[in-house]
């Protein structure tokens, strides 16, 4: 774990605004558990989760005051959709995302939208068993 720096030059949370970390390609801040996670990382993560090709996009999107803690640029406010085979799951509730960098997520939101794409996943998945699949393939 790298340990923050403490200078004011260094990235500061948006929520907390306490120095936050750089963890492989994402940002961690310690003090209130958000991050801010690459749509690499991100895609990445939904495919290992959900064994299903996994497409990230982005709506609604419109500009925000915020800036980004890696790169100082603006930030959007948008809402993320995730196209899985045969459905789509999709945030109700809006995030922000830089353009470059990826999304951020308080620590609540990103286990939310990790279990709001299982659960679709999960009803594709039956959904392709079918009425009658029984045994270790049922998804209940």
């Amino acid at each position: 774990m790298n340990a923050p720096y403490r200078d004011a030059d260094f990235p500061r949370c948006l929520g907390c605004q306490q120095p936050i970390r750089t963890e492989g390609e994402s940002l961690h801040c310690d003090a209130c558990g958000a991050s801010l996670v690459s749509l690499a990382a991100l895609t990445a993560t939904l495919r290992a989760d959900t064994k299903l090709p996994a497409v990230v996009t982005f709506t609604h999107e419109r500009p925000d005051a915020a800036h980004c803690p890696r790169c100082t640029g603006a930030m959007l406010r948008c809402r993320i959709d995730v196209q899985l085979e045969g459905t789509h799951a999709h945030t109700w509730r809006s995030l922000l995302r830089c353009p470059t960098d990826g999304v951020w997520f308080s620590r609540e939101g990103l286990a939310k939208f990790n279990a709001l794409v299982e659960r679709k996943a999960a009803k594709e998945y039956k959904r392709e068993l079918g009425p009658r699949a029984h045994g270790l393939f049922t998804i209940r």
